[in-house]
């Protein structure tokens, strides 16, 4: 009997043990997890539990209770029912189409001081069905990367987030006016002007709209050898929108002789006049010329030299935040390709009759013509190097200090360097030829330059023709004139001189023959 006792009353236990495990996993939970190629950090704050259905084939939440991070008040009571009214009111929100509209009002039932579960890069956790508000919490510091929006969601079943990192993209270019295409590289005069633009396109990403505000700034600098001029014009576009909202914001641009330049541009909200941020775009267009400070590439030994361009923008980097003006932790930067600007150089050695050192001939003369070989290109003479007269700024104003348009060899070097020339085919004609050497006929330079339109690196397909062939120096040579066979030499002379002595021989025998007869 003893016996038969044991037996019911371990039976009694075991069903007891048996029902209190069903007890325990008679409410389900979900594992919320991340994409494990992601690095941010997530907060999870619980406002309501429920119990979780469908219909229609979307997720709902019956029974609904308050959640361990709702804001608690003497009448929103942790785990308990919320009521009528806050259930209509969140259908209401439903409604709501504009993302940061809706996350706003939800926030008003959250209370972000309290301790959330943590989600990131491989340590998932698991929650009750009910509704979450999950946040980005990830610390960027000025890094290239922005936060994703908060994600509202029904949970009642396994879910693994999927961030959307709404960062914008900034490209620079250059527009070549020989070519009409904007590029990342391209030859130009000096004091050509041609426009530089930068170009920021926002993600076509509804999550782009959900930033109440927006700031951005551009910050823009260059070398000393590029002079910007003004802004050609700055316009923001809408996805789809044909006509760009021209505007100008808050803008300085400094101009430092002795080191980089740089031009700021800043918008406090950019919403103000880009309502709509997905897809949207931001163009600001510059007007510049090189100038006199710009390196030149030397064709005639085929080096690159050039003057650079490049653009950063600091931006909004968190949609949860309702700032008018962006601090510091909540603002990224993404630094642009840079661009560059080729102007040309070209160095004659002026030789006579052939390339040796000895043979260097100075005071050797030209002029610079155009493509035409009828135009001629005005020069000028600075730290002794010629210049084309369109690259002094305002050389109209000063003709004097101009000096002769005549390219003249140095006297100690027999060379003359060109400085600021665009691609193109040119002509030297000589006009002051040395004594006892022949003029040369007109001498046909052109620089030819190919370059990669997307390539942000200096990459540039470099030719120089020198009167019909190519080469990497350009040696003058100059022949002397020679001595011609001729008549009229001491042999003439010699002649007419025994002529005169025959003709006196022949005057005095006839004198003395006369005399004996």
């Amino acid at each position: 009997m003893k016996k038969f006792k044991s037996i019911i009353l371990s039976l009694f236990t075991l069903i007891l043990c048996f029902t209190s495990l069903q007890y325990v996993h008679a409410e389900e939970t979900y594992t919320i997890s991340l994409r494990n190629d992601s690095l941010h950090t997530y907060n999870v704050y619980q406002i309501f539990t429920g119990e979780s259905a469908t219909k229609n084939g979307q997720p709902i939440l019956a029974n609904i209770k308050w959640g361990s991070n709702a804001k608690l008040d003497s009448t929103h009571v942790l785990k308990r029912n919320v009521g009528i009214d806050i259930e209509n009111k969140f259908s209401e929100m439903q409604k709501i189409t504009n993302e940061s509209d809706r996350r706003n009002a939800v926030l008003e039932y959250v209370d972000l001081q309290s301790t959330p579960q943590t989600v990131k890069k491989n340590a998932s956790i698991q929650v009750e069905a009910g509704y979450y508000l999950i946040q980005d919490t990830t610390q960027l510091s000025n890094s290239a990367d922005a936060k994703s929006a908060s994600i509202l969601a029904i949970v009642n079943q396994d879910l693994q987030i999927d961030p959307k990192i709404c960062t914008p993209t900034i490209e620079t270019f250059v527009f070549d006016n020989e070519d009409n295409t904007w590029g990342k590289s391209a030859d130009h005069a000096i004091n050509e002007t041609f426009q530089i633009k930068t170009s920021i396109q926002f993600p076509d990403d509804i999550d782009m709209d959900a930033y109440n505000h927006y700031y951005l700034q551009v910050n823009s600098e260059w070398n000393k050898g590029l002079t910007l001029e003004e802004e050609a014009y700055v316009q923001t576009t809408q996805k789809g929108t044909q006509v760009a909202t021209t505007g100008r914001p808050n803008s300085t641009l400094y101009d430092w002789s002795d080191g980089p330049n740089q031009a700021q541009l800043t918008w406090n909200d950019l919403k103000v006049e880009l309502k709509k941020m997905q897809g949207g775009k931001v163009e600001i267009v510059w007007n510049a010329h090189l100038n006199e400070n710009a390196p030149t590439t030397n064709v005639s030994i085929n080096n690159m030299s050039t003057s650079t361009f490049k653009s950063t923008i600091s931006f909004s980097n968190d949609p949860d935040k309702t700032y008018d003006k962006a601090p510091e932790d909540c603002v990224s930067k993404i630094q642009s390709n840079t661009v560059n600007m080729f102007s040309y150089e070209i160095q004659n050695v002026s030789y006579a009759n052939e390339i040796k050192k000895e043979n260097l001939l100075s005071g050797i003369g030209f002029k610079l013509y155009a493509q035409d070989g009828v135009t001629e290109i005005p020069m000028y003479l600075h730290n002794g190097n010629y210049y084309p007269i369109g690259c002094m700024e305002d050389w109209w104003e000063d003709t004097e200090a101009l000096g002769p348009n005549e390219l003249l060899a140095d006297k100690s070097t027999a060379s003359f360097l060109i400085k600021g020339l665009d691609v193109g085919t040119y002509y030297l004609k000589e006009t002051t030829t040395p004594n006892g050497y022949n003029t040369l006929d007109p001498i046909r330079l052109e620089i030819r330059a190919a370059h990669a339109l997307n390539q942000s690196a200096v990459n540039v397909e470099l030719h120089e023709v020198f009167n019909g062939a190519e080469g990497n120096v350009n040696n003058i040579i100059s022949r002397s004139g020679i001595t011609l066979p001729n008549t009229g030499g001491i042999g003439t002379a010699l002649f007419y001189a025994c002529g005169s002595l025959l003709i006196v021989c022949a005057a005095l025998m006839y004198r003395k023959n006369h005399t004996s007869n």
